[in-house]
């Protein structure tokens, strides 16, 4: 690993300070064919108080992938097939864990194989090189989500959430509101509100596990809890109180248009500013799958020249002409929780003809 900048020792000192880390001599430090296996880190801010430690784990590339814990969580446009009538609101009410990753306390054994880069940690006998090792599951570690995904579930079912409310891969979705899904340290509810209807069931529900958290010794981010608000994101996509719409939110469709018209008239473009924002698109096209269909050159065409990362491409005009037309379409992007459903079935093959 190559140093960025001469902070490091100073992120390692305040990591050790927090907990984080704890300091190790060089023959506790695992190798692999007689080499160190380490740990590469960095800081990312978060705000003007909190950085983001991410790190790059060496001994991801030693792990057997097929016995990892993956996390899984709610999709949200498999929430197309739920129905909410058309009048009243769709509110939105969520609970987030702060520094969840940093409440999870690795076992002893894994001290040796996540350990970062040295520092001097001082001078005379007693000093000399010491490596962070780390205490906690760091974000970047191939079990981290997965053991922080299993968390929450094991949580949500403390707190006794409706399992048949759920948004989750293995469960059919619901057939309406209320309800509720969680991804890694985030859970959430959607309730349908009207005249005369009870009250949403979600901030009832996401107070129980909140203090489920807190009974395993996970501090709750109160800055971010919501209940029953309007004009929310859950995973990245807007919900639309009254037009009851699901999709990414105007604003950053708009930012989306923006960036492609900027990049598709430049004449060369960094290959990984154009990866990027096929990225955007293929998530904002997630809210309506058809949308898919037009990145047929694109997707092919960007795994072809990932590699090259750092160098700059001229956009192909297949690929120049998806990428217009998926910024042209961009408005179509969402789905209708209160659309009728089509009395019709049509099947047919994928061919053009």
């Amino acid at each position: 690993y190559t140093w960025l900048d001469a902070t490091y020792p100073l992120l390692v000192k305040k990591n050790v300070k927090a907990g984080l880390h704890s300091l190790k001599r060089a023959h506790q430090v695992a190798k692999h064919r007689g080499k160190k296996i380490l740990t590469g880190a960095f800081a990312v801010i978060k705000d003007e108080h909190e950085d983001r430690v991410i790190t790059d784990p060496q001994v991801n590339q030693l792990l057997d992938k097929e016995q990892l814990p993956r996390p899984r969580f709610a999709y949200i446009p498999s929430l197309r097939s739920v129905t909410v009538p058309s009048g009243g609101k769709i509110v939105v009410s969520k609970r987030d864990a702060r520094h969840y990753f940093h409440r999870l306390r690795i076992g002893r054994r894994w001290g040796k194989w996540l350990c970062g880069p040295p520092i001097r940690a001082g001078a005379g006998a007693s000093g000399g090189e010491r490596y962070p090792s780390c205490r906690s599951a760091p974000m970047g570690f191939g079990p981290s989500a997965g053991w922080a995904q299993g968390l929450t579930d094991v949580v949500a079912f403390d707190a006794e959430l409706p399992q048949h409310q759920r948004l989750h891969p293995d469960i059919v979705v619901p057939e309406g509101l209320p309800i509720w899904g969680s991804i890694i340290d985030d859970i959430w509810a959607l309730d349908h509100v009207d005249a005369g209807n009870s009250p949403p069931s979600g901030p009832s529900w996401l107070a129980r596990a909140e203090e489920c958290w807190c009974l395993r010794g996970v501090e709750p981010n109160h800055r971010k809890s919501v209940d029953a608000h309007e004009g929310e994101e859950v995973q990245g996509y807007f919900v639309h109180p009254e037009g009851h719409w699901v999709g990414v939110s105007l604003e950053k469709r708009r930012h989306l248009l923006q960036c492609t018209l900027m990049i598709l008239m430049r004449s060369t473009v960094v290959v990984a500013v154009v990866d990027r924002l096929i990225g955007k698109h293929g998530f904002m096209h997630s809210a309506r799958p058809c949308l898919r269909s037009i990145f047929q050159a694109a997707y092919p065409w960007i795994a072809s020249v990932r590699h090259h990362r750092r160098g700059k491409v001229v956009i192909p005009d297949d690929v120049w002409v998806e990428l217009c037309v998926s910024a042209l379409l961009i408005g179509f992007a969402q789905f209708s929780l209160s659309s009728p459903w089509s009395q019709r079935i049509e099947c047919t093959d994928a061919s053009m003809t």
